[in-house]
C-alpha cells in the first residue's frame, strides 16, 4: 500500500466512525425525540439482520471476496470506495428522514 492509498483509507475510517456511523445509530432517536422509536428500531433490526446474512453468505460462497474487500488499500477497486462513500451515507438518510417524518406532527413514519 503506498502512502497516499494509507491516507485515503485512514480518511475513510474516520469519516464513517465520526460521522456516518453516529449518523446512521443515533440520529433516528435523537430527530425523533425518543429511543421508543419504534420504526427507528424496527429498521436497525431489520437492516442488521441482512447485513448479518449477507456477511454469512458471503463468507461461505466466497470467502476469498470478503477477505478482499476487509481493508481498504492496495487494490480496492474504486467502485468499492465509491460504493462506501455513497450507499452508507444513502442509508444514514433513511433512517434520518423516516424520523424527521416521524416527529413532525407525531406521525408513524416507516
Amino acid at each position: 500500500m503506498d502512502e497516499r492509498e494509507g491516507t485515503w483509507a485512514r480518511r475513510l475510517r474516520l469519516l464513517w466512525a465520526a460521522v456516518v456511523f453516529p449518523a446512521w445509530i443515533a440520529g433516528p432517536f435523537l430527530v425523533a425525540g425518543t429511543v421508543a422509536f419504534w420504526p427507528g428500531l424496527s429498521h436497525h433490526a431489520v437492516l442488521g439482520l441482512g447485513l448479518l446474512a449477507h456477511q454469512a453468505y458471503v463468507r461461505a460462497k466466497n470467502p476469498e471476496l470478503r477477505r478482499r474487500r476487509e481493508h481498504i488499500g492496495a487494490g480496492t477497486p474504486r467502485w468499492d470506495v465509491a460504493w462506501v462513500l455513497v450507499f452508507w451515507p444513502l442509508m444514514a438518510c433513511i433512517a434520518l428522514s423516516g424520523a424527521l417524518g416521524g416527529s413532525a406532527e407525531g406521525g408513524n413514519a416507516p
